[in-house]
C-alpha cells in the first residue's frame, strides 16, 4: 500500500523529498569529493525555496556554510562571488552559517 501511495503521489511532499535527498547527499559528501559536496549544496538552494523564515535561514547558513569550507580547502571556487554573496545576505543568514561551519570544524576534528 505505501509503494502504491508512492508511485501514485510522488511528489506529494517535495519538501520531504528534498530532505530524503538531502540525507544521502549528505552521507556521500562526506567522503571528501567536490561534486558531492556541490550536489549538497544546490539540494540545500532547493529546498531553502520551500521553507520560509528561521527554517529558510538555517538551510542558507549551511549551504553558505559549506560552500566557504570548499574555498578554505583550497578548492578552486569564485572567492569574490562568496564574498559578494555574504555582503548581499540577510544577517540571520549569515549567523547560521557561521553556526554551521563550527559544527562541521567539529565533525571533521572528530573524523
Amino acid at each position: 500500500m505505501a509503494i502504491q501511495k508512492i508511485v501514485a503521489e510522488p511528489l506529494a511532499d517535495p519538501e520531504a523529498v528534498v530532505r530524503e535527498g538531502l540525507v544521502f547527499a549528505r552521507l556521500a559528501a562526506a567522503q571528501g569529493d567536490v561534486a558531492d559536496e556541490g550536489r549538497v549544496i544546490s539540494l540545500l538552494a532547493f529546498h531553502a525555496e520551500l521553507l520560509t523564515g528561521e527554517e529558510r535561514a538555517v538551510v542558507l547558513g549551511e549551504g553558505m556554510a559549506r560552500y566557504s569550507r570548499l574555498a578554505d580547502r583550497g578548492d578552486e571556487l569564485p572567492g569574490s562571488q562568496f564574498e559578494d554573496m555574504v555582503a548581499a545576505t540577510e544577517p540571520a543568514i549569515v549567523s547560521a552559517a557561521v553556526q554551521f561551519q563550527e559544527l562541521l570544524k567539529e565533525g571533521e576534528a572528530v573524523a
